[in-house]
């Protein structure tokens, strides 16, 4: 990470000026193993094809005695929950600027010794992340 930072003082009898900048980035990549997507879960349980459908519960149901009961154990077959389970990247970039500036000192000098003092200041700041993530449907 960077972090460059600059700063100046500028002064006079009358005026002092401060100028302030800081900018910095970031980024990291991550590669997730294996992740379940969920777009992929959905797909394989709204199939209308019981041999590609993914059943999430772990059991096969049956209707006896007019309410819905589990019967057995039931795994997944590899060709359907395998495809579920992916790896992919992510990657993530931060970035910051800020500008910072202030005058103070003696505007204007009046009879008898009298000063009117004034200050002036003013910020600028943008900061922007981006996060790269794989698309949710298959396409």
């Amino acid at each position: 990470m960077r972090r460059p930072r600059e700063r100046g003082l500028f002064v006079t009898r009358r005026l002092q000026c401060l100028v302030d900048a800081v900018a910095a980035a970031a980024h990291t990549s991550d590669v997730e193993h294996p992740t379940t997507r969920e777009s992929f879960i959905i797909d394989a349980i709204n199939q209308t094809d019981p041999a590609r459908a993914f059943n999430p519960f772990g059991y096969d149901f049956a209707v006896q005695n007019g309410t819905s009961a589990t019967t057995t154990q039931y795994a997944n077959p590899a060709n359907i929950a395998a495809p579920l389970q992916q790896s992919f990247r992510r990657d993530g970039h931060t970035t910051i600027g800020s500008l910072d500036f202030r005058t103070t000192g003696d505007a204007v000098s009046l009879w008898g010794g009298n000063k009117i003092y004034a200050a002036v200041g003013g910020e600028w700041r943008r900061e922007s992340y981006d996060d790269t993530r794989p698309p949710f449907r298959r396409t």
